[in-house]
């Protein structure tokens, strides 16, 4: 068996190549007082020394050499908005989850956030006590959700320091309450700013595609104010990724306790198995394996309600998309001891279900 922990890099070659046709559209339709090559020279010579060196975060260093050599140079790039959305979105980009990985932070595959471009812009802002709080962006699929937002305090204020990069919030959704927990990190990021993520997962098993996120901010750092902001939740670019499997007739008895697998959903990002069930509550151990022998194991954020459990897993690898089938392996909770693969013994009850899947050609 191969367990799959796999990231490919972004392909920065054809983003760099978009930027530098579109810094000379700029160029020629805006005469600026520089040369074009001039800037775009100062790039490749700054990037081919960053290429030498050994960098926590390489789209972090990246992001910053382009928007020095192009932005500091003219003025023009972003300030007058007519760059292409695409490329002032690249300009401006935050590493916030290469921030986590340098924490070690354990993000699971989110990764895939990222090298999909599945977040939505959010640009949702409010100024209160001269501190500036921006959600950037947000993703969300149903069974997660994940904001990526910056806080900017004035030039006038003091260095920052831990007791002062935080953010006290509520997050509510309009018109739905479901089960949901949640954590977030903050990472200081210069002496006035600093940046932060949070990442909920979701219990309720039939999340709207549509609904609105409302998250309310009353203190930052050690300054009480408002900074409320409202932020629109869509899960269309996740579901253009998703397969979603009703299994029938598959159902095990465990203890006099009837469960059913109700729903699978493959996502880009996650992976999760719906079973249903009537109290009282067992806990189970679930892996789920490809037809090229990948292992799938819980990554967290799973729990239970009182009609179903729900287990969230990694994505399928890139190397196997759209396997045949997969294998699910049900076991009774064998505790923090359990190890991978997973060893049973004969008194341990297994219940494995093989599930065909059947995918759209293209």
């Amino acid at each position: 068996m191969k367990f799959h922990n796999r990231r490919e890099p972004a392909g920065h070659e054809i983003l760099a190549a978009d930027l530098q046709r579109e810094g000379k559209r700029l160029a020629e339709q805006y005469k600026p007082s520089f040369e074009f090559e001039e800037v775009w020279t100062k790039y490749e010579q700054a990037n081919l020394t960053r290429t030498n060196r050994k960098f926590i975060s390489r789209c972090l260093k990246w992001g910053t050499g382009i928007a020095v050599s192009l932005v500091a140079a003219s003025g023009v790039l972003i300030g007058i908005g007519a760059v292409s959305p695409q490329v002032a979105e690249a300009l401006r980009s935050i590493p916030f989850f290469d921030y986590l990985y340098a924490k070690g932070v354990d993000t699971g595959d989110l990764k895939q956030i990222e090298e999909k471009n599945l977040s939505i812009l959010a640009n949702a802002t409010a100024t209160d006590q001269g501190i500036e709080f921006n959600v950037v962006n947000v993703f969300y699929d149903g069974i997660q959700l994940v904001l990526n937002y910056e806080v900017n305090y004035p030039e006038s204020t003091p260095k920052l320091t831990e007791k002062e990069a935080v953010v006290y919030y509520n997050l509510s959704f309009s018109g739905i309450e479901p089960q949901a927990i949640s954590t977030h990190d903050f990472t200081i990021t210069g002496e006035h700013t600093f940046v932060g993520t949070t990442r909920m997962s979701i219990g309720d098993k039939d999340m709207p595609a549509q609904l609105q996120l409302n998250m309310a901010v009353d203190c930052i750092g050690t300054t009480r104010g408002k900074w409320d902001v409202s932020i629109p939740l869509n899960k269309q670019k996740s579901d253009e990724l998703t397969k979603i499997v009703y299994p029938k007739n598959l159902e095990f008895t465990y203890r006099n306790t009837k469960y059913t697998i109700d729903k699978l959903v493959f996502g880009p990002v996650t992976t999760q198995v719906v079973i249903g069930n009537v109290m009282p509550y067992y806990p189970f151990d679930l892996t789920m394996e490809d037809d090229m022998g990948n292992l799938y194991r819980n990554y967290g954020g799973s729990g239970s309600t009182r009609d179903y459990y729900y287990f969230n897993l990694p994505p399928f690898n890139e190397l196997n998309p759209h396997p045949k089938y997969v294998t699910l392996t049900l076991t009774e909770h064998a505790g923090k001891e359990a190890s991978m693969p997973i060893t049973l013994s004969d008194e341990v009850p297994v219940f494995k279900f093989h599930i065909p899947l059947e995918w759209d050609k293209e």
